[in-house]
């Protein structure tokens, strides 16, 4: 699956999300939307004919949206001058996924996502890789091992949708990973 993500999850970038996710600060969306809207291009083929990406933003939770009264990655996406289109939901809500290795956050999330029937007028049912067709791609806010993104995409795979990838705000360091900011 290739991963396109505009910032790395530590530090500054790290604290800045947290803070727009966790703690109101909205005021930081613009400023957080304008890394995601590069990636947005970068991971787009030169070639000007083909149509805008599809962007599907990975569902929210009911309890952060209770919670902040707002959805991030949509948020970020409309902040970018996008349009997300919402084509995910929870099946089933997962556990929190916090403090799980890699292999025990795939088994949370294991069939947590379906996907709606694709509406006709993104193009074709299927939104093949089709030169015609918008790529799409499943966006979420922070990566930490891939596995809501990977669930994401078999959720859409599983409506016939063929996924070009995944777009990020930002990607956490592989646990074991040397820190290149502190080599």
């Amino acid at each position: 699956m290739p991963l396109w993500w505009a910032l790395a999850y530590r530090d500054a970038p790290a604290r800045l999300i947290l803070s727009f996710k966790n703690h109101d600060r909205v005021d930081l969306c613009r400023a957080l939307a304008d890394p995601l809207a590069r990636a947005i291009r970068a991971a787009q083929p030169r070639e000007s004919a083909l149509p805008p990406p599809i962007l599907v933003p990975v569902p929210g939770r009911a309890a952060g949206f209770r919670r902040r009264g707002y959805h991030p990655v949509v948020s970020l996406l409309r902040a970018a001058g996008q349009r997300p289109r919402h084509l995910l939901s929870w099946a089933r809500e997962p556990g929190d996924q916090l403090g799980l290795s890699i292999a025990e956050r795939a088994h949370n999330l294991r069939h947590a996502m379906r996907a709606r029937p694709v509406p006709a007028r993104l193009g074709s049912p299927s939104l093949t890789h089709d030169a015609n067709l918008a790529s799409v791609w499943v966006v979420d806010d922070v990566c930490t091992t891939g596995a809501t993104l990977r669930e994401a995409i078999r959720a859409l795979s599983a409506q016939g949708v063929v996924a070009a990838g995944a777009l990020v705000l930002a990607r956490a360091p592989r646990r074991g990973a040397s820190n290149p900011s502190r080599n």
